[in-house]
Parts: structure tokens; C-alpha cells; sequence
């Protein structure tokens, strides 16, 4: 455990209540000098004083002295095995509810901060409905802010500032989740491959193919990414462009998938019928609905987005506890209840296949 600042920490707690040092002065019965050298680190408040501290920010002893206290690499991975552990085995509000806790009691742990937050956002935002994904957005984008704000590890920031213009951007926030994006500072060239080649010189070449596999994952889901974002871009403005890129981006990913991919082009078949929906094609929007449920294996719908069997990907060795399990089945029920798909809500086809999948889950 890092060694405690309980100065910084009865600064933090002064700001955030909005008072000056002479305030706080006055409530706890010392001089102004005094607070002041507190907060500098200089000397440290009377061990009496901190029940009437404790007091007087709201807060408990235990949580005064561990305010800003970090984990240790280790304590924070098992912590996240723990969470993600709940959400595995389906209990969702108890994995929500294990999560809040540790980011309160360790609240300048940062990395760890960072991964229950997006592990929030993953597992309690998407299956649940646009409500439950507003609802968990509120709890998780100050965390984030949070993060953004006061910790100094860069790789961490910009990870909070994707999760925050993801969030803005859900909210319809577009402004800040603009200003976020473009404050990400892109990088002058990739050196994956260049670092692989040292590594194949040195005869290390197990780490070298694992480093590329790595990355092949990141490009080809970047690739998906782009291919969908365009199409998405035409929705308002050309069906036929619109379409194209969808079938394209499905096209291309089926070429992985064929290989043993983790299967994910379900989205691309949801994004036609979504399509198809806003456009009042109602006949095209259910046939797509039906070719997204034949990419459902309603026999495992809990199945783990887990690598290991990918031939390609098979350098890269993923710890069984954090496979993250996805009901994608949920995903999708949660999916079809929101209004963009009201043209199809009162079809019988529709009604049938929702009540067919409720069925079987």
C-alpha cells in the first residue's frame, strides 16, 4: 500500500465541500496556519481531531485515513477477477454492486477505478436497455472525469477519455465527446511491427507472434469499425450507399469469422434491419431480423468472447477469469425495445421471434 497523504486527503475533502482553509480552521478549532501546514505535508492534525474531521466532511475514520490509499497491482487484478466473476455467473446486480463499493473505498486507484468502470459499462449498460444504460452512464462518466482529471498515468487517461466520449456520445452530449476525442494525441507511426522484427533477430519469436496477433485483433476490429461507421454515416442521406457498406463490412468479417472468429456479424444484420426500419421497410426489416437470429446459438447464448480456439490468435493466452461472458441473446431483446425499431413493434412476425427467444433463454 502506498503510504498515506491524510494532508492531500483533507484538501481534496475541503475543495470538493467548497470551503476556505480558514472555515475548516474555524470548525475544528485550530488556527488557519495550522490547516495550512496540514495540507503542505508540513505537519499532521492531532489524532483527537480527526473524529471531529471525520465529522465534518460526512466521511468515517477508516475512510479519512484510507481516502488515498493504492493497491497493489495484484489486489486490484483480484479484485477485478472477483467482479467479473459475479457477472459471469449472471449476477449482475451484486457484481454492480461489488464494483461501486471498491471504487469508493479506493477511490485513487486509478487502473483499478478504470477497469470496474468499464466492466460497469459492458456488463450493466448494454443488456438492459437504453434506461439501465442512461442509468449506469450516470454513475460511470464522473468516474471517468475522475480519472481524466487527477490521475497521471496517460495510457489511463485516454482510455477514460474513449470511455467518456462513448458515454457523451450515448447522452447525445456531442460537443464534449468532440473536444475529448480530439484531445487524444495520435501517435506519429505504429512500431508493432518493428518490435516484432527485433524479437524474431533476438530468436524470440514466440513474443513476436504474439505481439502481432495482438495487433491483428486491434486492426480487425478497427476495420469493422470504420466499414460500419460509414455505413451508419448514410443512414439519413442514401439507403442503397448505406447498405453497401454494411454488406461490405459483414463480407469482410466473415472471412475471419469462417476461421474461427468470435462471431459478431449479428451487429451488421441489427444495423440493416435498423436501416430498413428508419427507411419504413417493414418487409426488408424482418427478413434482416431473421437473418440476425440465425447468428444465435440460443443453445449457448452466455458463451465467452474467448480467442483460444482462434488458429490465428493463438499466441495470445487470456487467464480463464477474464474471458468476459456476453448474453448476447439480451443484447439483442434489449436492442429491438428501443424506438428505432417502433415500425416492426406491432408486426406478429416480430412478436413471434421476441417471444420465441424469450422462450429458450
Amino acid at each position: 500500500m502506498e503510504k498515506l497523504k491524510i494532508g492531500e486527503v483533507i484538501s481534496k475533502l475541503r475543495k470538493e465541500k467548497g470551503i476556505t482553509q480558514e472555515q475548516l480552521a474555524n470548525f475544528v478549532g485550530v488556527s488557519t496556519p495550522a490547516v495550512s501546514k496540514w495540507e503542505s505535508g508540513i505537519s499532521y492534525p492531532d489524532i483527537t481531531l480527526l473524529p471531529i474531521l471525520a465529522r465534518f466532511f460526512s466521511v468515517s475514520i477508516d475512510k479519512l485515513l484510507n481516502y488515498n490509499n493504492s493497491l497493489s497491482k495484484e489486489e486490484e487484478e483480484a479484485i477485478v477477477r472477483e467482479c467479473q466473476s459475479l457477472f459471469n455467473e449472471g449476477q449482475e446486480e451484486v457484481g454492480y454492486d461489488l464494483c461501486m463499493k471498491y471504487i469508493e473505498e479506493y477511490p485513487s486507484s486509478y487502473s483499478l477505478k478504470f477497469s470496474l468502470a468499464v466492466m460497469l459499462n459492458f456488463s450493466c449498460g448494454l443488456t438492459k436497455g437504453e434506461e439501465r444504460q442512461k442509468d449506469t452512464l450516470g454513475k460511470t462518466i464522473p468516474i471517468f472525469e475522475d480519472i481524466v482529471e487527477n490521475c497521471t498515468d496517460k495510457d489511463i487517461v485516454n482510455g477514460a477519455i474513449m470511455q467518456l466520449g462513448v458515454g457523451y456520445t450515448v447522452l447525445k452530449d456531442f460537443d464534449k465527446a468532440l473536444e475529448l476525442y480530439k484531445g487524444i494525441q495520435q501517435q506519429i507511426c505504429d512500431t508493432t511491427a518493428i518490435i516484432a522484427s527485433i524479437y524474431a533477430e533476438q530468436g524470440k519469436v514466440k513474443e513476436a507472434r504474439k505481439l502481432l496477433q495482438e495487433k491483428l485483433i486491434v486492426q480487425i476490429n478497427e476495420m469493422y469499425g470504420t466499414i460500419s461507421s460509414l455505413g451508419c454515416s448514410y443512414f439519413d442521406e442514401d439507403i442503397y450507399i448505406s447498405e453497401r457498406y454494411i454488406k461490405l463490412v459483414s463480407n469482410f468479417i466473415k472471412v475471419f469469422e469462417n476461421e474461427g472468429y468470435p462471431n459478431i456479424s449479428m451487429d451488421m444484420n441489427l444495423a440493416l434491419a435498423q436501416l430498413y426500419a428508419k427507411n419504413n421497410l417493414e418487409d426488408k426489416c424482418i427478413n434482416a431480423l431473421k437473418e440476425t437470429l440465425n447468428f444465435i446459438d440460443l443453445e449457448n447464448i452466455g458463451r465467452p468472447i474467448d480467442y483460444s480456439n482462434v488458429w490465428f490468435l493463438s499466441k495470445i493466452d487470456i487467464p480463464k477469469e477474464e474471458i468476459v461472458t456476453v448474453n448476447f441473446v439480451e443484447m439483442l431483446i434489449a436492442s429491438l425495445e428501443l424506438k428505432e425499431f417502433a415500425l416492426v413493434h406491432n408486426n406478429e412476425e416480430f412478436k413471434n421471434m421476441i417471444k420465441e427467444i424469450k422462450e429458450k433463454l
